[in-house]
């Protein structure tokens, strides 16, 4: 309250009636130079003009005038308002700010700001002047680059760098697309104001703590819009402007249907986009603060296997296929092409970004093995279990490294399998002209040095889960001891009293991970 109650002591209101508006104005000149640090704001209807303009322009920084068919200057005034500000002196020179290029450039602005919308010259409400059941008409249009995002900075942008950390040239372009309107986009993607959206959506008039909801649908009309190129909107655009002007040239009505008014319902996902961006906005990411675009879409995901589960969802089971292909007609607001925009615009606004996880070299690999044999040689008389654990560790390790496996599918080694088929390789012949670039035929491969790894369990991309056999090395070129271990492995479970089943314990996994993490510094400063 201080700090409002100060700062209104030094702003003033100037609003005298035409007729003596010459005698306001030199008195405000008389004003400001007795009190340098005062704002003043003048409102003049455009009223005798000659008797005060000279003053006018000599006393205002910045000035604009606005139209008589605002809703605070009606259509009843005849006249325009003109409005200036008056800025304090400086204490410095040039002591007045009134040419200073950012004075220029907000003035700029203002005068653009109450600018006539032209019919083919900005954005439009698919609703403008139209009168929907319970609600007042839509006056809502605005030029293209007053259609601006309501929180820059807030939603997440990716960032175009080089390798050193440096803002490509393009950024600036980027943000642009995405925080600004495109002239004419309403006649490319089915557009809404936030009013109409909120009123759809709520079934009330907006309030002021809609105002970060309003953020949000706004959002996603600008990610809707820059999901369509630039030149492809304005290309539409200046074509229809072109075709409407040959119908108006020769009497005839044109072809194109009415924009609008939209139907009293979400028919394009407008709402699942809002929860989108508020994802977008909230979740903590892995790999950055936000999260990434692929992790956003399962948003969209959740809510159309919601669609297809529900009462109306199951009244659309009417497909075309052939084969395994199938097409299923639907009205699901996420299958729109307003929402495939959004999704477009949304991908380009915050890029995908992935980080791997990083690999352990094939010599580390061997280096922890070594050394879990080491350990696993040394408890051997001590401690017969914590040995017997070593001996697994190591075998899991080895066989998902020999046979390029997900972690989770060790768990998926059959013990009788590898019991079955652990003699099958072990005599093996190589061929005394082999090299890498031989082939071999089915029955030559059996004959080779190798070892039968077992799998049984569900993978990814089967369906249900299958039985597989991976021959491997008895030993790679990397010197992987596969066979050794393996060998080793069957040794321990059937120590244990395990002859069937799974070889390894889910545990084990978790233990392989942890326990090969901790000797990995130590191999990978040895194997380089």
């Amino acid at each position: 309250m201080e700090f409002g109650c100060r700062y209104m002591r030094k702003l003033h209101l100037w609003a005298p009636p035409p007729a003596i508006a010459d005698v306001a104005l030199e008195e405000l000149l008389k004003a400001r130079h007795k009190r340098t640090d005062t704002y003043h704001v003048l409102l003049f209807p455009r009223l005798m003009l000659p008797r005060w303009r000279r003053l006018f322009n000599k006393a205002c920084d910045l000035s604009f005038s606005v139209q008589p068919n605002r809703n605070f200057w009606p259509e009843s005034m005849h006249e325009p308002l003109w409005v200036s500000v008056v800025l304090p002196f400086t204490l410095h020179r040039p002591w007045q700010l009134g040419r200073a290029q950012l004075v220029v450039d907000m003035e700029g602005e203002l005068c653009q700001m109450f600018r006539k919308v032209e019919a083919m010259d900005g954005i439009f409400c698919a609703n403008f002047l139209a009168s929907r059941t319970g609600w007042p008409r839509c006056q809502q249009a605005w030029h293209a680059e007053c259609y601006t995002c309501l929180g820059q900075g807030k939603f997440p942008l990716e960032e175009l760098v080089d390798e050193e950390g440096n803002v490509w040239h393009t950024q600036e372009e980027l943000e642009k697309r995405v925080n600004f309107g495109v002239k004419g986009a309403h006649l490319v993607v089915p557009f809404q104001c936030e009013i109409c959206w909120l009123r759809q959506l709520e079934k009330r008039d907006p309030t002021s703590a809609d105002s970060d909801y309003i953020m949000y649908i706004r959002h996603v009309n600008l990610d809707a819009i820059a999901g369509r190129s630039k030149k492809t909107i304005s290309a539409h655009n200046n074509k229809m402007t072109r075709i409407i002007g040959n119908c108006k040239a020769l009497g005839k009505t044109p072809s194109y249907p009415p924009r609008g008014p939209f139907p009293n319902e979400d028919c394009v996902g407008m709402g699942v986009g809002v929860d989108m961006q508020y994802e977008s906005v909230h979740a903590s990411g892995r790999i950055r603060d936000h999260i990434q675009f692929s992790s956003l879409r399962h948003v969209r995901s959740t809510y159309t296997v919601s669609y297809q589960s529900y009462a109306g969802g199951l009244q659309e089971g009417a497909a075309f296929s052939k084969g395994k292909g199938m097409v299923r007609p639907t009205r699901c607001p996420t299958q729109s092409q307003f929402f495939s925009d959004f999704l477009r615009g949304c991908e380009f606004r915050m890029g995908s970004e992935s980080r791997a996880n990083q690999p352990i070299s094939i010599r580390a690999t061997v280096e922890i093995l070594r050394r879990i044999q080491m350990m696993a040689a040394e408890e051997t008389e001590s401690d017969l279990a914590l040995s017997n654990y070593y001996y697994r560790v190591g075998a899991m390790l080895a066989v998902l490294t020999a046979g390029s496996l997900r972690g989770y599918e060790g768990c998926y080694v059959c013990l009788t399998g590898l019991r079955k088929n652990l003699r099958a390789g072990k005599n093996g012949v190589v061929p005394a002209d082999y090299n890498f670039h031989t082939l071999f035929s089915e029955e030559d491969a059996r004959k080779l040095l190798h070892v039968v790894i077992t799998l049984l369990g569900a993978f990814k991309a089967e369906n249900g889960s299958d039985y597989h056999m991976i021959n491997v090395a008895n030993v790679t070129t990397s010197g992987l001891q596969v066979r050794w271990w393996v060998e080793k492995l069957v040794s321990v479970c059937e120590s244990d009293g395990r002859f069937r089943g799974p070889a390894f314990a889910r545990s084990v996994y978790g233990d392989t991970c942890s326990f090969s993490l901790r000797l990995l510094v130590v191999a990978s400063s040895c194997s380089e």
